[in-house]
Order: C-alpha cells, then structure tokens, then sequence
C-alpha cells in the first residue's frame, strides 16, 4: 500500500504521469497477487474495474502524457482521468484496510465515475 501512495503522491505533485502511475499501481496488484482473476477475489475488486484500468493506462494517451508510444495515441477524456485517479485511490485504501476481506464491499464498476 505504501508503494503505490507514494506513487500515487508523486502523481499529485507533478513529477510523474498519470498513466504511469496507474499502470505501475495496475501491475503491482495483479503482479502480487498471482493474476487479475485472483487480485480481484483477494482484494474484492470486480475483475472489469481492473480490466479497464489495464486498458486505459496502457493503451492510452498522448506524446506527453502516453505510457508508451502507439501509431494511434488517443488522449484520455476528462471523465477517464478522473476514473483512473478514483479508482487508483479506492485500490490505495484497499490494500490498507486493516478489516477482513469478507466484510469489505465490492468495488465494482458501478460505484466508480461515469466514463
């Protein structure tokens, strides 16, 4: 957890890119938990929420703000900007919770913002 706050932190003051940091955040969960299919049962995150995390922050972007260049960059919406830093802060605060897994709720696509 504290890895990606403060990947998640360096985001927030500036030095380090949006999709960067969500990428590394994406890949750090699944990484650790042996597959998506098991980070979403481990951490009680609807496997579509990592789903489209890992697409946007791989897929996506511009020359200034891209993961990695791509022949067909498209820059994110405002509204998957702001689907990529909710959801990277409901991730933070999961992997912090000190309660039981069963008694957590969802995340689910649902509860994240409009994209």
């Amino acid at each position: 957890m504290e890895t990606l706050w403060n990947r998640y932190d360096g985001y927030r003051e500036g030095p380090e890119p949006l999709l960067t940091m969500g990428y590394f955040c994406f890949t750090v969960l699944v990484t650790f938990a042996g597959g998506r299919a098991k980070a979403a049962a481990k951490y009680k995150i609807e496997e579509a929420v990592l789903r489209k995390l890992g697409q946007l922050t791989s897929i996506r972007g511009d020359p200034r703000t891209a993961r990695k260049m791509t022949t067909r960059m498209q820059p994110l919406s405002s509204n998957e900007d702001a689907w990529i830093q909710e959801t990277i802060k409901q991730i933070i605060w999961r992997l912090g919770d000190q309660r039981s897994p069963a008694t957590l709720p969802t995340i689910t696509m649902a509860a994240q913002p409009r994209l």
